[in-house]
């Protein structure tokens, strides 16, 4: 069932189910979701963890097997120890430490505290991130995490501090990870893989943006002129 409000949908909140990623769906989207087979998930799990095993063999001699092997889809109960591993988060974390000359480098970062708007931004956004997942609704313990890892990020680099479209990144990783390692995949997210995207002005944003509507354009101009009208 669903209740209109100003022209929008809303769910019942009494007829909602928790789907296999942990969102409050309606049952019809429940029983929509895509079958898994779960003997050909068990052997990607098992083909998974032996790749862990022997990470640096992967990485290196077998890399394109590993890159195979993404391709096909990650184990979704394997998903945040890939990511943590495909980002080279650990060898961030390791660094990090050593240069701190700190053991634990995210609780550090959690007693100091970042510009005072930058903290009152966090707060702000924390109950509008996946208000329909089960670790962020209604106060839930999710919205911790995410405050502890925006607000050490913040700390992080305080030349960046916090954009609002860091929380669902953010948001994604605590679904699929503890905070600390979680932190160190938004971290080089964060500066080896969109960095700019959250400066001033948007600029590194800005310019792949424009980079795509120019490679659409001319790759497929009827799609651009579809997308043009569209917007």
């Amino acid at each position: 069932m669903y209740l209109q409000e100003n022209g929008n949908d809303y769910r019942n909140k009494s007829e909602e189910v928790i789907d296999r990623y942990g969102f409050f769906v309606s049952p019809e989207e429940l029983n929509a979701e895509e079958s898994i087979d779960r003997i050909v998930l068990r052997r990607r799990e098992q083909k998974w963890l032996e790749m862990f095993a022997s990470w640096d063999v992967y990485i290196g001699e077998k890399f394109e097997k590993l890159k195979q092997r993404c391709r096909k889809g990650i184990p979704p109960a394997l998903r945040g120890r890939a990511w943590f591993y495909l980002s080279s988060a650990e060898f961030r974390r390791k660094r990090a430490e050593q240069e701190y000359n700190l053991e634990n480098v995210f609780e550090y970062y959690s007693t100091k505290q970042p510009a005072a708007n930058v903290l009152n931004d966090i707060e702000k956004d924390l109950a509008r991130s996946f208000p329909d997942h089960e670790m962020f609704r209604t106060d839930g313990f999710g919205q911790k995490g995410l405050y502890d890892v925006l607000k050490a990020y913040a700390v992080h680099d305080p030349a960046v501090g916090y954009c609002q479209a860091q929380a669902p990144i953010a948001g994604i990783l605590l679904m699929h990870l503890p905070a600390e390692d979680a932190f160190w995949v938004f971290v080089q997210i964060n500066e080896e893989y969109v960095r700019g995207y959250f400066s001033d002005g948007l600029i590194a944003i800005k310019e792949d943006a424009l980079a795509t509507e120019i490679l659409v354009q001319r790759i497929c101009p009827k799609g651009y002129q579809i997308l043009v009208c569209t917007l």
